[in-house]
C-alpha cells in the first residue's frame, strides 16, 4: 500500500510490501525530528504523559465529520482529564506515610552478626541508626512490598519497628510510649496466634514477623537483650521444623541468610551444636547465594566462610566441658578434639586462598568503596574466627604456647588490616565493632593464660578458661 508519492507507511512499502526493520527506524526517526526538537524548545520533555489523564466522553452531543468523498457522519466528542482524585495510598507506603519511617530503610538491621555487641553499639551511639538508614542494600524487607497487608503478625511487627525506629531517629515523643508498648503487645499476641496454628506457624511471613521483632529489641539494649534472644532462638527452632527442603522461594532463603550469623552465635552462647553444620543445610544456604556478588552477605565466599564457622559452637562447647569436666575426656579424645580445631584452621587458611585470589583476579578499580568495605569486613571475619579456633586448641594442646602465639598472630593481623582500611562508609564501623569482639578478649586474657601451670596438665586450668569467659562478657561492653 502506498500513500502520496515519496511518502511510505510505516508497515508497508511500494506495491504492499512489508517494511524491513531498519527502513521502519528510519522512517520513525525522521517523524520524531519535529517534536523532539519543540519538546527541546519548550522544555516539556517527557512531562506530559497521556496515558496519565482520563479519556472522558463529552455530553454536549457529537461533531459532524466530513469524508473527501460525499459521505458524513457524527462520531462522538472525547476530551482529556486529569483523574477526580488521586489514588489511595496504600500497604508499606501507608505505614510509611502514618509512622515517619520508610521499614525498607532498616534493611541493615537485618544483618547483625552478633546481636549483643549490635544492641550495645545502637544504645550508646544513638546516631549509628540514622547512618544505617542511610543506606539500603538488598534483604529480605525487599520482598515485603508485596506481602504486607496479607499477614497480621507481620503487619503489626512491622508497624512496630517502624514507631520504634521513629522514637529512636527523631526523639519524637508523638505517639506516646504506651502506644508503642501497646503496638508491640498486639504484635507479640498474633504472633502467637501464628506460631499456635498448624496451617500458619510454618509460613515465612510467620518467621519474617520473627525476625523483625527482633530488629525491635535491638532497639531496646540494654534493657531487651533477654528479650532478644528469645526471639532468636524461637525463630531458630521454627527454622529447625520447617527443615531445609522448604526453604525454596528466594524471599525465604533471604530470611534464611540473614538469620546465619545470630543462629551461630546463638547456639555458641548456648553451647550446643549448629544445625547448620547438617549437609542438607549447607546445600540449602549455598543455593541461596547471588554469583554476582563478591563479598556480601549473599556472595558464595560469605555463605562458605559461615558454614565453616558454623563448627565453632560444637568445638566451644567441647572444649569447655574438657576442661571443667576433665574426667569426661581420654587423652584420645583430647588428641581428636585437637585435630578437628586444627583442620578447621587449614580449612580457612585454604578459604583464605580462594578470597585472595579473588581479590587479585578481579580488577579493584572498578569497585565501589562499598565492595571494598564488604571484602575488608570478610577478611577481618575469617582472621577472627582463625583466632578462635587457635584458643580453643590452645586449651587442649600439647603446644599450648605455640597454639596461643598463632591465636595471638591471627588478632595483630586482623588488627593491622582493619587499621590499614579505614572504612569510608558508616555502616561498616557498626559490622566490624561486632567482629572485633571475640578477637580482643584473646589480647584481654592473653597475659593469664600465658602463666605458668602449677601442673604439666595437658588441658588448661579452669580458672583461666573462666577469666577468658570474663573477658568475652567485658569485651561485649567495651566495644559498644
Amino acid at each position: 500500500m502506498s500513500g502520496q508519492p515519496g511518502l511510505l507507511w510505516v508497515e508497508l512499502g511500494p506495491e504492499g510490501h512489508v517494511l524491513n526493520n531498519a527502513a521502519r527506524k528510519t522512517i520513525r526517526v525522521h517523524a520524531m525530528q519535529g517534536p523532539a526538537s519543540e519538546r527541546k524548545r519548550t522544555g516539556t520533555w517527557g512531562k506530559r504523559n497521556m496515558r496519565q489523564f482520563r479519556v472522558l466522553r463529552l455530553q454536549d452531543g457529537h461533531q459532524e465529520y466530513h469524508s473527501t468523498g460525499d459521505t458524513s457522519c457524527l462520531v462522538p466528542r472525547w476530551s482529556l482529564g486529569t483523574p477526580s482524585s488521586p489514588l489511595p495510598v496504600l500497604g508499606v507506603e501507608r505505614l510509611a506515610v502514618d509512622t515517619g519511617v520508610n521499614i525498607l530503610d532498616l534493611n541493615e538491621l537485618t544483618h547483625v552478626h552478633m546481636g549483643h555487641a549490635a544492641g550495645v553499639i545502637l544504645s550508646r551511639q544513638p546516631a549509628t541508626l540514622s547512618k544505617l538508614a542511610s543506606r539500603r542494600r538488598e534483604s529480605f524487607l525487599s520482598y515485603l512490598p508485596s506481602r504486607y497487608g496479607n499477614t497480621p503478625c507481620l503487619d503489626d511487627a512491622l508497624r512496630c519497628v517502624a514507631m520504634k525506629a521513629r522514637r529512636c531517629l527523631t526523639s519524637d515523643l508523638d505517639p506516646p510510649k504506651t502506644t508503642e508498648l501497646s503496638l508491640y503487645g498486639k504484635a507479640l499476641r498474633n504472633l502467637q496466634i501464628a506460631v499456635n496454628d498448624r496451617a500458619s506457624w510454618h509460613q515465612p511471613d510467620t518467621l519474617c514477623a520473627i525476625h523483625i521483632l527482633s530488629m525491635y529489641e535491638l532497639l531496646g539494649f540494654p534493657a531487651a537483650s533477654k528479650a532478644w534472644e528469645q526471639h532468636i532462638s524461637g525463630a531458630m527452632h521454627l527454622v529447625k521444623m520447617r527443615g531445609p527442603g522448604n526453604f525454596r522461594t528466594n524471599f525465604e532463603k533471604s530470611i534464611l541468610l540473614s538469620l546465619m550469623a545470630p543462629f551461630i552465635c546463638e547456639c555458641l552462647r548456648l553451647g550446643q551444636p549448629c544445625f547448620f553444620e547438617e549437609r542438607a543445610w549447607k546445600q540449602t544456604l549455598l543455593s541461596a547465594t547471588d554469583p554476582k556478588d563478591l563479598f556480601t552477605p549473599h556472595s558464595c565466599l560469605y555463605v562458605r566462610l559461615s558454614l565453616l564457622c558454623a563448627a565453632v559452637p560444637r568445638l566451644f562447647a567441647n572444649v569447655a566441658r574438657a576442661v571443667l569436666q576433665p574426667d569426661t575426656f581420654c587423652p584420645s579424645d583430647l588428641d581428636s578434639l585437637e585435630d578437628e580445631l586444627l583442620q578447621l584452621e587449614k580449612t580457612i587458611l585454604n578459604w583464605r586462598e580462594d578470597f585472595m585470589l579473588l581479590g587479585c583476579t578481579v580488577d579493584q578499580s572498578q569497585w565501589s568503596s562499598v565492595e571494598h568495605d564488604h571484602q575488608a569486613q570478610l577478611d577481618g571475619a575469617s582472621l577472627g574466627m582463625l583466632a578462635i579456633i587457635c584458643r580453643l586448641a590452645s586449651a587442649v594442646s600439647t603446644d599450648r604456647l605455640g597454639a596461643e602465639l598463632r591465636s595471638l598472630g591471627y588478632v595483630n593481623d586482623m588488627e593491622g588490616r582493619l587499621v590499614a582500611h579505614k572504612p569510608t562508609n558508616p555502616w561498616a564501623e557498626f559490622y566490624l565493632g561486632q567482629k572485633v569482639v571475640m578477637p580482643h578478649s584473646i589480647l584481654d586474657s592473653t597475659e593469664d593464660w600465658l602463666r605458668r601451670p602449677l601442673a604439666d596438665d595437658r588441658v588448661v586450668e579452669d580458672w583461666k578458661f573462666k577469666a577468658w569467659h570474663a573477658a568475652i562478657a567485658k569485651s561485649f561492653e567495651n566495644n559498644g
